[in-house]
């Protein structure tokens, strides 16, 4: 039986990362099948505190470092907790996405189903969450909020991704999709490929696009799974500035990696 290792990179967000571990206390597999890892880069809030409230309902491992320096490192972080993690199976998860409660036992059934090393693509739902619904432990509620535009799906109402999704299975780049939000794979097959480049660290975005090239090079099958949602909780960790220049320099270095990437993503009109 596989068990999964959730990787769950955060910098000084800990009230919303307080409510992704909320979800995550609520899955309905057995808290055996899995273990968080949270690698926390540099944080000056109160994430031991929050952390702390958690030990006895799931099993936490924090590895933090303390630096001056906040510039997004999302591919340093992520490679600590794959290095660290114990089980077969690497399940990314952003601190600002609450998981459904079938999200674990969901991907693990994915992989279990093949016997080639894959890829699992889950969706991601943008909404506003209010605090009483943790407060009134109306939990599951979240699920059938309604969709509103997020900066973090550039200005749109439901995911951008839902147009490759639809035609997935002839889908000519498949790792185009794959959001660190919400995705797994196999951790032999991410050491196998050197795991994240840390290149793109100090800004945002295509650090996790880049990672699945070469897992798709490396012979990995792409699943869409849309039964496997996070909702995300609209923030303003990123501001829009951070995010378009982000977005400029990291596409341009994922351009330099990922032979006729940047003409494919002209036939997106992105």
């Amino acid at each position: 039986m596989f068990k999964a290792s959730v990787i769950i990179p955060t910098q000084n967000c800990c009230h919303i990362l307080k409510r992704t571990l909320i979800g995550l206390s609520n899955q309905l597999c057995s808290k055996d099948s899995f273990e968080v890892i949270i690698c926390d880069d540099g944080s000056s809030d109160n994430i031991i505190k929050v952390i702390q409230e958690f030990h006895n309902n799931i099993n936490i491992t924090f590895l933090r470092e303390n630096r001056k320096d906040h510039k997004i490192r999302m591919s340093t972080c992520r490679n600590k907790g794959i290095k660290t993690a114990r089980y077969e199976i690497i399940i990314v998860l952003d601190a600002d996405c609450i998981p459904n409660p079938f999200f674990i036992q969901s991907h693990l059934e994915q992989h279990q189903q093949t016997s080639y090393p894959t890829v699992v693509i889950g969706l991601r739902k943008f909404i506003e969450v209010k605090k009483e619904y943790f407060d009134n432990h109306n939990f599951e509620e979240l699920f059938t909020l309604p969709d509103i535009i997020s900066i973090s799906n550039y200005g749109r109402l439901k995911d951008r991704r839902l147009p490759e999704f639809n035609e997935f299975d002839n889908h000519p780049m498949p790792f185009n999709c794959f959001h660190s939000c919400n995705a797994s794979f196999l951790k032999d097959q991410a050491m196998e490929i050197g795991l994240f480049d840390t290149d793109f660290d100090g800004y945002w975005g295509y650090e996790d696009i880049e990672f699945a090239y070469r897992l798709w090079e490396n012979g990995n099958k792409f699943i869409y799974a849309p039964n496997i949602c996070v909702v995300h909780q609209e923030n303003n960790l990123w501001n829009v500035e951070d995010r378009i220049l982000g977005k400029k320099i990291n596409f341009r270095l994922a351009c330099t990696k990922i032979p006729r990437f940047k003409e494919f993503r002209e036939t997106l009109g992105r």
